[in-house]
C-alpha cells in the first residue's frame, strides 16, 4: 500500500511526505474492501479514501 500512496502522491505533484500513511479505520476500510488480487482494485479504493480525505481537510 505504501508504493501505491506514493504513486498517487508523484501523480499529484505532492512529495510522498505530504500523504501520510492510512490511519487504523482507513487500513480498515481497504482490508474490508480489498481481498487482494487486482492492484488496480486497490489503487481505486485508497484513491476514493484519499479524496475523502480531501474533501474533509479543514480550509482556511
Amino acid at each position: 500500500m505504501p508504493a501505491v500512496i506514493a504513486d498517487l502522491a508523484k501523480e499529484r505533484g505532492l512529495d510522498q511526505i505530504w500523504v501520510p500513511p492510512l490511519d487504523g479505520v482507513e487500513y480498515a476500510a481497504v482490508t474490508m474492501n480489498w481481498r487482494g488480487g487486482s492492484v488496480r482494485r486497490l489503487r481505486r479504493i485508497v484513491e476514493a479514501i484519499l479524496r475523502e480525505r480531501d474533501r474533509r481537510a479543514p480550509r482556511n
